[in-house]
């Protein structure tokens, strides 16, 4: 008895046969080869491959494939682009990295807003300051650019000491992610 189509009730004289048809005739009603479907899952919701084939019920390199067919460019392709990203770091202090000519190079969140906010001659050689003390509150109305001497004497040591063990207390609560590079 020949193999027969379960789709479209063709036979077929091998099993080998029928396996090649499936893949090619009727892979198009499948909706990990939908272009749109596969942007949206792997780019708008930000999912992984693997996550994006358990979702469609399919396999990881079943997902590449027909990404690669689509020509959808993967994260792995932008990531040797070396854009820019997001990283808070030890202090709870927001920034910006990118990586460029064999270093990285940083920038605080803060003092691009207060750049937005002030202008860049009034940041320009002056600390930012967080009026509530909070350092993840980049609002503009929240910061204040500040001489660094004026500054130190604002915050002084015992202030140092209570912001280290407020974002220890934020962090063992869970309340504040991160913890990344500096």
């Amino acid at each position: 008895m020949n193999p027969i189509c379960d789709i479209c009730g063709r036979e077929f004289d091998t099993e080998r046969g029928l396996s090649v048809h499936n893949t090619s005739a009727h892979q198009k009603d499948k909706p990990y080869t939908d272009a749109d479907r596969l942007r949206q899952l792997y780019w708008d919701e930000g999912l992984s491959m693997e996550k994006v084939a358990r979702r469609l019920d399919t396999q990881k390199d079943r997902v590449e494939y027909w990404m690669d067919v689509h020509g959808i460019d993967t994260r792995r392709a932008y990531a040797e682009q070396d854009f820019a990203s997001l990283r808070v770091d030890k202090d709870g202090y927001a920034l910006w990295r990118e990586y460029y000519d064999g270093e990285y190079n940083r920038v605080a969140v803060h003092r691009l807003a207060a750049v937005a906010e002030y202008g860049f001659s009034a940041v320009v050689g002056r600390d930012v300051h967080h009026k509530n003390g909070i350092q993840f509150d980049n609002r503009p109305s929240n910061l204040e650019p500040m001489d660094p001497s004026e500054h130190r004497r604002h915050h002084g040591i015992e202030n140092a000491d209570a912001q280290r063990e407020l974002m220890h207390e934020l962090r063992e609560s869970g309340r504040l992610a991160g913890g990344g590079e500096k």
